[in-house]
């Protein structure tokens, strides 16, 4: 588990990251990322949102299954595909412990709209499709942003 208690994390609300706002704080958000993906390596996970370290933005780091790559999203939202499938997918959470795994419903493919940090240090408006395994993180990472984790909307398995 993070250090930030479950019930916190639950039904908590983030906040946008408003274009305005980023030149101003660009060192502090490569570092939160940067230290982001150390936590979620260290704890063999895929993905962390901010609001599991306590940070309320909607903000998150994923694996990148596609490209084998970690991506910072800012801002992200999805929807799925027009032939977008349902599947039962088993996850487990870096909210709670381990041994935790839950099982739910993800779409096998989705369109992801988000802010992304380009070289030059500012937000650039992305869409792409995702598929697969780094569909199905993408979801579970919103899924934070919006406030719902796997024991909401899943189902412990035993």
């Amino acid at each position: 588990m993070l250090t930030v208690p479950p019930d916190k994390i639950e039904n908590a609300i983030t906040t946008k990251i408003a274009y305005t706002e980023f030149p101003t704080n660009i060192i502090g958000y490569k570092t939160m990322i940067d230290e982001m993906v150390k936590l979620a390596k260290s704890r063999n996970g895929v993905g962390l949102s901010s609001i599991q370290i306590g940070i309320p933005f909607r903000l998150f780091v994923a694996y990148d299954f596609d490209n084998f790559v970690w991506k910072a999203f800012f801002n992200a939202s999805y929807c799925p595909l027009g032939n977008s499938k349902t599947f039962a997918a088993m996850e487990g959470c870096l909210t709670y412990p381990t041994n935790q795994n839950y099982t739910l419903t993800r779409y096998d493919s989705v369109y992801v709209e988000w802010d992304e940090l380009t070289a030059e240090d500012v937000l650039a408006h992305r869409v792409k499709r995702f598929f697969g395994k780094t569909a199905q993180v993408l979801q579970h990472e919103i899924d934070h942003c919006d406030g719902k984790t796997v024991k909401m909307i899943g189902k412990l398995m035993v």
